[in-house]
């Protein structure tokens, strides 16, 4: 699938907090800087957790067992799917829903509306994409995987 690409930037974020989530104030500031979200697109966030990839951070689980690591905040969700025609939402990390999510509300708000999400989407480090509206190729894995090269 080839499909316009709005990358969220939100590498300050997590870096300060790694429970982090795009918000709707994320968007907001991407549209004002980029314009409207495109028909179709793929919004994805870019925490800079693929630098994690390989690495027990990438997980970043606490002595209690949780996990901590960003995402998308079911009201961003619930925006993309009022306010666009975005059709998927992208991850560099393992879940759309943020690591402390117990009732993975963002997969049971976007995904019903027959839309995609994918997670570790980055074959390529997107810190040196320039900013603005871009195209992705998206190719679904079709062989099962461990969540993570540090499991």
């Amino acid at each position: 699938m080839v499909c316009p690409l709005a990358i969220v930037d939100i590498r300050k974020k997590a870096d300060a907090n790694p429970d982090a989530q795009v918000t709707p104030d994320d968007l907001k500031t991407w549209i004002a800087a980029n314009g409207p979200i495109p028909q179709g697109a793929c919004v994805a966030q870019n925490a800079g957790w693929q630098s994690r990839l390989g690495t027990p951070g990438f997980r970043n689980v606490d002595a209690d067992g949780t996990m901590h690591f960003p995402a998308f905040h079911v009201e961003a969700a619930k925006m993309l799917l009022e306010d666009t025609e975005a059709v998927g939402v992208a991850v560099d990390m393992l879940s759309i829903n943020y690591g402390l999510s117990a009732d993975f509300i963002t997969h049971y708000t976007w995904l019903p509306e027959n839309r995609w999400g994918g997670s570790r989407t980055w074959p390529i480090s997107i810190n040196f994409q320039p900013p603005g509206q871009l195209w992705s190729w998206v190719r679904p894995n079709t062989k099962a995987t461990p969540a993570d090269p540090a499991d």
